[in-house]
């Protein structure tokens, strides 16, 4: 499954293409438009790994820095 900091810095580039679609256009930029079509396939995928690297703990995968610390961090990131 993706690492946690490339889940982050997936769920942040949602968060900001977001952000950017609901500002006014400046400077000529133009936003292309994303539709819940474009971006369910993406959340899917998210959602899998997310169910993935919690099955990993499960079998205590998360040797590298230890379940507590995987854990605090997924939680954290899921809030």
């Amino acid at each position: 499954p993706l690492t946690q900091s490339s889940l982050y810095s997936f769920a942040e580039l949602f968060s900001y293409m977001l952000a950017e679609r609901a500002r006014p256009p400046l400077r000529g930029r133009i936003v292309p438009p994303v539709t819940f079509e474009d971006i369910e396939p993406v959340f899917t995928k998210a959602l899998s790994q997310i169910h993935m690297g919690l099955e990993m703990l499960k079998l205590d995968f998360g040797f590298m820095y230890g379940r507590k610390h995987t854990m605090t961090t997924l939680h954290k990131f899921l809030e």
